[in-house]
């Protein structure tokens, strides 16, 4: 047989068990599973989270004082500055809605959360307040103690934020987030001097910023756990009142004054918490 026959005969062989093999499906060799299939991301979800809240509040108040009427050649200013802090921590409970893109290992989505909490903190310190009363003869300067009591409690808070993440495994998604927080907080500030007791409330929204990262596991094609840890700045938020005393003895007279009281918050903290998604 001449070489070019044997050639030939070989390749026909060959394109004949080829063309068999194709015609059948792919089987995985006996006694091994075939692989799942990839876990899919993608779509529209929401769910329901609870947790635990820690707040820490820095605050600044201040009360100016002015006498109404001085009689003449008198002039009284008073004026008490004071710094607080407090922490605050509690549960916070809500609802969950958001979306997702995947592409390939990397998987793109957008969240929005509004949550339920009692976090709440409170505290008492002492300040000086000083007095400077001009008149006709010498310069006079008091110096009276007192006591600030501040409270605030945070109602409600809220996040809008983008996230990315990776799948190191099927169903499982770990991911980092960065947005947009809000609260709804209650401060309310209490000032005893002398014999005087003034009172402040103001119920504000803060916004601000958040950042954190967290995982999620499929436990079904629908149904996903969730946690996460979120670092806020709520930023500051300011609020001022004024207040008429009447009938103050300044010494030298009795008259009515004029106390202004500013009073500014700044609210940070962090969150730890768990939900469940549901795939739509």
């Amino acid at each position: 047989m001449q070489l070019p026959s044997i050639i030939l005969g070989g390749a026909v062989s060959i394109i004949a068990v080829a063309g068999t093999s194709m015609a059948e499906p792919l089987r995985p060799p006996p006694g091994v599973a075939a692989p799942a299939a990839t876990y899919n991301w993608t779509g529209i979800y929401g769910g329901i989270v609870g947790g635990w809240n820690r707040s820490r509040g820095r605050g600044h108040s201040s009360m100016p004082t002015e006498i109404l009427d001085p009689p003449p050649g008198f002039f009284v200013t008073t004026q008490a500055e004071m710094d607080f802090r407090s922490r605050g921590s509690g549960a916070l409970f809500g609802g969950t809605i958001g979306a997702n893109y995947q592409i390939g290992m990397i998987v793109f989505g957008v969240e929005g959360d509004l949550a339920w909490t009692d976090t709440s903190g409170h505290g008492r310190n002492g300040f000086t307040q000083v007095a400077t009363v001009v008149t006709p003869g010498p310069v006079v300067t008091q110096v009276t103690p007192g006591v600030l009591s501040h409270r605030w409690d945070m109602n409600w808070f809220s996040t809008g934020r983008l996230r990315a993440g990776v799948t190191p495994a099927d169903r499982l998604l770990i991911f980092g987030t960065l947005g947009l927080a809000a609260a709804g907080v209650d401060l309310k500030t209490r000032k005893e001097i002398d014999v005087v007791t003034l009172t402040t409330a103001k119920d504000s929204t803060y916004y601000g910023w958040t950042a954190g990262a967290g995982g999620e596991y499929a436990l079904t094609p629908r149904i996903r756990l969730k946690a996460d840890w979120l670092y806020y700045d709520l930023g500051s938020e300011s609020h001022q009142t004024r207040t008429i005393l009447r009938d103050v003895n300044y010494g030298f007279a009795t008259r009515d004054g004029l106390a202004t009281q500013r009073s500014k918050l700044d609210l940070t903290g962090y969150t730890f918490r768990g939900g469940v998604n549901i795939g739509f």
